[in-house]
């Protein structure tokens, strides 16, 4: 693990979008657990450097960041025990004024933390801050070089755990996640879904073809959840498609 931990603080520590760009596709090859590590870095990377920026630089770094949280929600809401993540959920900080809510999460290497104007969805935190100053960047790069070398795997036991791509409900709705608008039609396409099934209007997603809800909801990549979580899901992405910021997509990796 130690090179690869080394690589990971390179390019943790320095500018080279390519390489940041080359580092989060290869997590992301590693299932839940790699989609997880992305946003941490890039959480806790955009956080870093906001505080370093000229006001109108920094507002683009924390949009980035609350990209960053909305889609980290998406995956621990799933995946979080799997992943061998031992809690998460939200809190106060009593010392904030606006930036006062915040997402705790125990990875194995140590709690980390994220400060957010606003409370999304997810638990409370059952426990408290650790007290622990300066150990962010070390915890969670010290946890992708471990997802690294664990493969796509369930970091608790080892066994396979396949990426949930979609969720769909007993009401036949389909969506994609992390959802975005786009991603439902790239859905449709690869699960040849016809798009007079897409509903857009307040809260887009599409209609699984009666006769086909059996067989898409056996796949193993997809999820089912009730209405309900439906409804959290696209309401969180639309919110955050509405604050996505280019950065993310770009410069501010």
């Amino acid at each position: 693990m130690t090179s690869r931990l080394a690589d990971i603080v390179r390019i943790y520590q320095g500018s080279d979008g390519e390489a940041t760009r080359a580092l989060y596709a290869e997590l992301e090859q590693r299932g839940p657990a790699g989609q997880i590590a992305v946003n941490l870095l890039r959480a806790a990377k955009t956080s870093e450097r906001a505080k370093a920026y000229r006001r109108g630089f920094s507002h683009a770094a924390y949009d980035t960041k609350d990209w960053a949280i909305g889609n980290l929600l998406d995956w621990l809401t799933v995946y979080s025990a799997a992943c061998g993540i031992r809690g998460w959920g939200w809190g106060v900080d009593q010392s904030q004024e606006k930036h006062r809510h915040v997402l705790y999460i125990d990875l194995q290497t140590g709690q980390v933390s994220f400060h957010s104007a606003r409370r999304r969805e997810g638990p409370d935190y059952s426990g408290t801050w650790d007290g622990a100053r300066g150990m962010q960047a070390d915890r969670i790069v010290r946890w992708a070089a471990a997802v690294l070398e664990r493969g796509p795997f369930n970091m608790v036991d080892g066994s396979a755990i396949p990426a949930t791509r979609y969720l769909c409900d007993g009401d036949r709705h389909l969506i994609c996640l992390p959802y975005t608008v786009d991603g439902l039609h790239a859905m449709a396409a690869e699960l040849e879904i016809g798009a007079h099934w897409f509903h857009g209007g307040r809260w887009p997603h599409y209609d699984v073809p009666k006769g086909r809800h059996a067989e898409i909801c056996a796949r193993p990549d997809v999820q089912v959840v009730s209405p309900r979580e439906i409804l959290v899901r696209i309401r969180a992405g639309l919110d955050r498609d509405r604050t996505t910021p280019a950065a993310a997509q770009g410069k501010l990796l």
